[in-house]
């Protein structure tokens, strides 16, 4: 009986899972003290094979030291193929008599004298029986030990023990059945939580760093590693331990990897076993080589991808000494390596749109300040002009339409500078408490004279207590907008009406006009760059298409929400939600 590894305990996530398992492991117990009682023998383990690969002794009649050994350890499957072949066979039963087996790793023995005396039990000896399910594959066995009256069983006694063992198999399969299932149960547990993890991280690296200890778990493997495609590389977890595999092995894994995405397998690579076989695992022996040079023993490689595309590799790798990969880990690996490469291609989607909003940020950056100068320039040489030709009316005329489409050009480049300023701006959690009414009031006296030559009144009903947290030079701009909007958009003579208050744990700003209105078909769209309506008798009013821009984005930056109620021909009302600075 040998020890391998440390005690591994799975409990049940539910509770009546937990009362069949308890109660299959009495049944376990009362079969092990019925090869006490009824055949006289004073040790009896029982093992279940694991998912691992493992033998896991989980029932133990005996001294309270063969307990305390014993139950719980596990016996690596290796270490029973070199008993089962060095032992004399009788059906299923197993005898390796002393000295046949000198060395087969960790065990348990009594403290009973030795003797020369073949017929005569010593502590090196083995004994054990396996047992099968209807299929005829090896579940577990049955080891014992101190045979009755102290001597080698005979093979009557052999026979005996065979057939009681073959009585306890119903007992022992039910036993192994919920063992398994808690098997199943782990690894699912484990693959949501790699899952989870994974899908929730928008940053490639941040994935896999964050899937590395997850996946280790899952596949009970002591190293994880990721070999990605564009850009080409291999991640380590945890990081900085052991070798890392020269670019020749990190180029078998990739080949591997893509020839194994295209068959939607697994490829494991072991001593003596390398699945599947055929073009998939081409080159194992160079991987192979490459693990044992290093302490490793084994590898399961699960293609990453998604659609057509091998995206990469998870590779588990695990030390000498270790179980065999389970059929268990190995599905789970293969659904783990679909969903890691959804998930990996969201992410990777997201870094592309990063990358282009920030070339587009910085192209309308520096297109900005290009334009800054040159109409710097135009504007003080247009009021040059303006002086010389003020006692001509034709070039009067012309000089003022100048300076009209001249004024809108530089609207148009402040605000594309303020875009960009909003884009890059700091942590708004660094800014000032701001007074959301002092703004408003400042943003009504900018648009006095606007708002007079046209005869629109504007009221204000301002609640104390509306301030926010943020960057005032910001948020003037989102009030200031908004209300020369209002404004611009309403008719000759109409009103706008703004309410600032506090309502639970947020700041209102609200701005009502009686103009044009939106058709609902736009609604969805004027928050978006350059957006300008189709309505004619907005195309009269000018502006940039940026104004509703830069104020969505404001709002977004500070943590609020904007939303907008308009009917066509009747007007509209722009609502601005922000938390509370309390």
């Amino acid at each position: 009986m040998s020890e391998q590894g440390a005690r591994r305990h799975v409990r049940a996530p539910a509770d009546d899972l937990r009362d069949l398992h308890e109660a299959a492991d009495l049944d376990l117990q009362h079969a092990a003290e019925g090869v006490r009682d009824v055949l006289g023998y004073g040790v009896v383990a029982v093992s279940l094979l694991r998912g691992t690969g493992e033998y896991e002794f989980v029932a133990v009649v005996g001294p309270p030291d063969a307990r305390d050994y014993l139950l719980g350890t596990h016996l690596a499957g290796e270490q029973l193929d070199r008993a089962i072949a060095a032992a004399d066979v009788h059906g299923r039963v197993h005898y390796v008599p002393r000295g046949r087996l000198p060395d087969n790793g960790p065990r348990w023995a009594s403290d009973a004298p030795r003797t020369g005396d073949p017929e005569v039990w010593s502590p090196d000896d083995e004994l054990f029986v396996m047992f099968v399910d209807q299929t005829g594959s090896v579940r577990g066995h049955v080891a014992v030990d101190h045979p009755p009256g102290g001597r080698v069983p005979t093979v009557t006694m052999r026979s005996q023990l065979e057939a009681y063992v073959e009585r306890m198999v119903p007992v022992l399969l039910h036993a192994d059945s919920l063992h398994r299932s808690d098997e199943q149960l782990r690894i699912a547990a484990q693959a949501r939580r790699v899952v989870r993890s994974a899908i929730t991280r928008l940053d490639e690296s941040d994935l896999l760093d964050a899937a590395g200890a997850d996946l280790a778990d899952c596949l009970r493997a002591d190293e994880v590693w990721f070999h990605t495609e564009d850009p080409r590389r291999l991640l380590r977890h945890p990081a900085g331990a052991g070798t890392d595999p020269p670019s020749e092995i990190v180029e078998r894994i990739r080949v591997m990897a893509d020839r194994a995405w295209r068959g939607q397998l697994a490829v494991v690579v072991e001593d003596e076993r390398v699945l599947p076989e055929g073009s998939g695992s081409d080159g194992w022996e160079e991987v192979l080589g490459f693990l044992h040079g290093v302490g490793l023993e084994s590898m399961l490689l699960v293609p990453v991808g998604a659609g057509v595309q091998c995206l990469g590799a998870v590779v588990g790798v695990r030390r000498s000494g270790a179980a065999e990969w389970s059929d268990l880990e190995i599905l789970a690996a293969q659904d783990l390596g679909r969903d890691l490469g959804s998930a990996l291609q969201t992410a990777r989607f997201f870094e592309r749109e990063r990358g282009h909003a920030a070339y587009k940020q910085q192209l309308i950056a520096t297109i900005a300040h290009e334009l800054k100068n040159p109409l710097t320039a135009v504007r003080g040489n247009l009021e040059l002009l303006q002086d010389e030709v003020a006692e001509q009316p034709a070039a009067t005329m012309l000089s003022d339409r100048i300076g009209r489409a001249t004024h809108r050009l530089a609207v148009l480049v402040d605000n594309l500078l303020t875009l960009s300023a909003v884009d890059e701006a700091a942590d708004v959690r660094d800014g000032r408490s701001v007074d959301l009414a002092a703004l408003v009031a400042d943003a009504v006296e900018v648009v006095t004279v606007q708002a007079g030559q046209r005869g629109v009144t504007v009221s204000v009903d301002a609640a104390p207590g509306a301030r926010v947290r943020g960057m005032p030079g910001e948020l003037e701009h989102l009030v200031v907008n908004l209300v020369s909007n209002a404004v611009k958009y309403s008719d000759d003579g109409g009103e706008v009406a703004i309410r600032v208050g506090a309502e639970d744990r947020d700041a209102v700003l609200a701005v009502t006009d009686r103009g044009i209105g939106i058709a609902e078909e736009e609604r969805g769209r004027i928050f978006g760059e350059f957006f300008r309506s189709a309505n004619p008798r907005a195309r009269t009013r000018p502006g940039t298409g940026l104004g509703l821009a830069i104020a969505a984005r404001v709002v977004e930056r500070h943590g609020g929400r904007i939303d907008v109620q308009s009917t066509l021909g009747q007007g509209s009302t722009f609502e601005v939600r922000l938390p509370l600075d309390r």
